[in-house]
C-alpha cells in the first residue's frame, strides 16, 4: 500500500509539473507490477510495449498515455517527451484483465528511436503518421490474438489518439477516454497555445462508427481539458460523458479504475 501511495503521488506531481526532473520511476513500476516489455517496429517508428500476462479475458485492454513532457518551458521544446512516471502505466498494472500499453513514437524507448523529431510530440503529435503507426502496432498484437475484441483506453492526448485509431481497427468494441483531448482546436484556443497544424483532430472525423461504444470520463475540476471540449465532441459524434465533479486532470483516477472497468464491461454485455 505504501508503494502504491508513493507511485500515485509521484505520478500526480509529474502530471502537474510537466517538466519534473529526477530519475525515471518507470522501471520501478514495471518491476512492481511484473509487466513484460517489448518493442514493435512499424514502417516508420518504434513503439515500446508493456503488458501483463493475463490470458482468460475475451477482451484486450489497450492503453495509450498522454502527451508526457513535450515542452520544458512555454517556448522551449523538450529533447525527450517521456515523463518520469506514468499514470497510464499504473492503470495497466492495476488491470486484472489482459492489458497492453502501446507507447507513442519516440516515447518510453531508446534515446535514438527511428525517425524521431520534435514535431512528433509538439505540432504533429496526432498526425496521420503517428495514428497509422499506432494502428500498425495494435494490428500486429491482434494477429497473435485473433479472437480478441479490443477496448481502447486513452488518457489526455492519448484520448485523442485512441479516438482516431478506433475506426481503423474492426476488432474495437469500445473506447474509454479519461480527460481526453477530443477537440484540439478548442483546446489550443482555450489555452492560447499554437495550433497543432500537423495533427488530426478527433472532432473533425467525418463519422465515428456507431457500433463502437464511447465513454468519455471527465473531471469537474479539470482546468486542462475542460468539459466544453468533451461536450463539443459528444454533440457531434455521440458517446456517454461520465463526470467526476471533484477530480482534476491528474487526480484521482486510480481510485476509481476498478469500478470504471467493471462498468464498461457491464455496458458491453448489453451492447
Amino acid at each position: 500500500m505504501r508503494f502504491r501511495f508513493i507511485v500515485y503521488l509521484f505520478s500526480f506531481l509529474v502530471l502537474l509539473a510537466g517538466c519534473a526532473t529526477g530519475p525515471s520511476f518507470i522501471p520501478q513500476l514495471v518491476t512492481h507490477y511484473g509487466l513484460q516489455e517489448n518493442v514493435f517496429s512499424s514502417e516508420l517508428f518504434d513503439h515500446k510495449l508493456f503488458y501483463n500476462t493475463v490470458e482468460e479475458s475475451p477482451y484486450l485492454h489497450v492503453y495509450v498515455a498522454g502527451d508526457g513532457v513535450p515542452w520544458r518551458h512555454r517556448f522551449v521544446v523538450a529533447s525527450n517527451p517521456t515523463p518520469k512516471s506514468s499514470l497510464v502505466l499504473n492503470l495497466v498494472g492495476e488491470d486484472s484483465r489482459a492489458a497492453v500499453f502501446i507507447g507513442r513514437p519516440c516515447y518510453y524507448g531508446p534515446d535514438k528511436s527511428r525517425n524521431c523529431n520534435t514535431k512528433l510530440w509538439t505540432s504533429s503529435r496526432f498526425s496521420e503518421e503517428v495514428v497509422s503507426s499506432m494502428v500498425q502496432a495494435l494490428k500486429a498484437l491482434l494477429r497473435e490474438q485473433p479472437n480478441k475484441k479490443v477496448i481502447l483506453f486513452g488518457f489526455s492526448g492519448g484520448g485523442a489518439l485512441v479516438t482516431l485509431m478506433a475506426p481503423r481497427v474492426p476488432q474495437v468494441a469500445a473506447i474509454v477516454t479519461v480527460a481526453g483531448n477530443l477537440n484540439t482546436t478548442l483546446w489550443t484556443k482555450n489555452h492560447h497555445y499554437t495550433a497543432l497544424k500537423g495533427s488530426l483532430n478527433p472532432i473533425e472525423l467525418d463519422v465515428f462508427p456507431r457500433d463502437i461504444l464511447q465513454f468519455h470520463i471527465i473531471g469537474g475540476k479539470d482546468a486542462n481539458v475542460t468539459r466544453d471540449i468533451t461536450q463539443s465532441y459528444v454533440d457531434k459524434h455521440g458517446g456517454e460523458i461520465w463526470n467526476y465533479p471533484g477530480y482534476t486532470h491528474g487526480c484521482c483516477w486510480m481510485d476509481i479504475w476498478p469500478g470504471v472497468l467493471q462498468s464498461v464491461h457491464e455496458k458491453l454485455l448489453y451492447k
